[in-house]
């Protein structure tokens, strides 16, 4: 699918998805590089930019789901039920926790590509304008290994999810990462795939979130 033009996406975008082609386009001298369209699918509009200093680019996607944002966000916050919920990860074991913040060890699987892992903090906050944010970055822990056998270490995985209510039942999801999957894997094809993945992350996030919330309601 060919690049979207920035002024249609712009014109279709949830308010604050179209703030940030707005700054991007008044902030071309900024320090940070603007973020630029990568596709629109029903609804879900997604942006990448480089990173300095990395041949990865780093992705962001945006959506409006029709789902409250407490539901999502206690969705996000099980991180052990992700193997089941929330593929490519096949691997969540808590190593240790800290007020918001959680240490873990993770592996995620792909059929073409040996599997990855990594050990992560991630950190759950509720801010006091309503907005639910999980946040994650690498972390090193004395329980985290050093080699795992027949698996490649993650170079770099930081990003977050941000859940801003609309106020009726309705949720603007952003979610924004930069990962590295290490090894030998081609840059180019490691920003090519990034972006594509991210309606099927969504999609697992949605399933995931309904069938929560179909229990609580049963």
């Amino acid at each position: 699918m060919s690049p979207v033009r920035a002024p249609r996406l712009a014109h279709r975008l949830p308010p604050l998805a179209a703030l940030l082609l707005v700054a991007g386009a008044g902030h071309r001298a900024s320090a940070e590089p603007a973020w630029r369209p990568s596709f629109e699918r029903d609804g879900l509009a997604v942006f990448t930019r480089p990173v300095p200093g990395s041949p990865i680019d780093e992705v962001r996607a945006v959506q409006v789901v029709d789902l409250p944002a407490s539901v999502l966000f206690a969705t996000l916050g099980d991180i052990e039920a992700y193997p089941r919920e929330m593929p490519p990860t096949v691997v969540a074991r808590r190593l240790r926790s800290e007020g918001e913040s959680t240490w873990w060890y993770m592996e995620i699987a792909n059929s073409v590509v040996s599997r990855r892992y990594y050990c992560s903090k991630v950190t759950l906050r509720r801010l006091p304008t309503g907005v639910l944010r999980s946040e994650w970055t690498l972390a090193a822990d004395e329980a985290c290994p050093a080699k795992v056998p027949g698996k490649v270490q993650m170079a770099v995985n930081t990003g977050s999810w941000t859940l801003t209510p609309l106020g009726d039942g309705r949720t603007e999801v952003i979610f924004q990462s930069h990962a590295d999957p290490g090894g030998s894997i081609p840059a180019w094809m490691v920003n090519r795939v990034t972006g594509r993945t991210m309606p099927e992350t969504f999609a697992n996030l949605k399933k995931a979130a309904l069938r929560r919330s179909s229990v609580a309601h049963k």
